[in-house]
C-alpha cells in the first residue's frame, strides 16, 4: 500500500493564497463600482455648450424674457423622432432671441445627459406673430427619450427645468 503524505506547509499557504486573490477581487469591484459612481455625477452636471454652468429658468422666465412657451416635447414615428413645439407668446422677443444661432433649442436627456441638436438654423419663412406655433422635428437616434423621460430643453446658456416627454 502506497502512503501519502502532506506536506502541512502547503496546507497554510492556499488558504492565504485564495484570501489574497479575494482581497484583489473586493478592490477591483470596489474602483469599478466608484468609478461608475462618480462618471454618473461627472456627466450629470449640466452645462450650456461652451462648457460654463448653464442658468436655469422657469416656464414663466422664458415667458417673460424671451416670448416663448414649449408646448410639446412628443414622441412620435414609432419612435424615431421627436415633435418639439414652442408657442410665440412675443413675437418681437420671440424672434430676436431665436434668431441668434447660439440659442437655438437643443433637447438634453435628463439622466444621461444625450443631447439632441437642432438643424443649422431657422426657416427664413417663419411667421412670427403672436400665438404661433414654432415646431421642429429631431431624430431620436437610439431612442434615447421615450414618453414619460425628463427632457431639459437649452437655449444657449439658459436650460429650462426637466419636462416630462408625451
Amino acid at each position: 500500500m502506497a502512503e501519502s503524505t502532506t506536506d502541512p506547509s502547503m496546507i497554510n499557504k492556499q488558504p492565504a493564497s485564495m484570501g489574497r486573490t479575494l482581497l484583489i477581487i473586493a478592490i477591483i469591484l470596489l474602483l469599478v463600482v466608484a468609478g461608475f459612481f462618480a462618471y454618473r455625477a461627472w456627466s450629470g452636471r449640466q452645462t450650456s455648450v461652451n462648457g460654463s454652468p448653464a442658468e436655469f429658468l422657469s416656464a414663466e422666465e422664458l415667458a417673460e424674457r424671451h416670448g416663448l412657451a414649449v408646448r410639446l416635447i412628443g414622441v412620435t414615428a414609432a419612435g424615431g423622432m421627436i415633435d418639439f413645439r414652442l408657442k410665440i407668446l412675443d413675437a418681437d422677443k420671440a424672434q430676436q432671441f431665436l434668431e441668434d444661432p447660439a440659442n437655438l433649442p437643443r433637447l438634453i436627456v435628463a439622466e444621461s445627459g444625450e443631447a439632441l441638436m437642432v438643424s443649422e438654423g431657422l426657416d427664413d419663412d417663419i411667421e412670427w406673430e403672436d400665438g404661433g406655433i414654432l415646431f421642429n422635428f429631431y431624430p431620436n437616434d437610439n431612442n434615447v427619450i421615450r414618453p414619460g423621460t425628463p427632457v431639459i430643453v437649452e437655449f444657449g446658456a439658459q436650460q429650462l427645468e426637466p419636462i416630462e416627454a408625451q
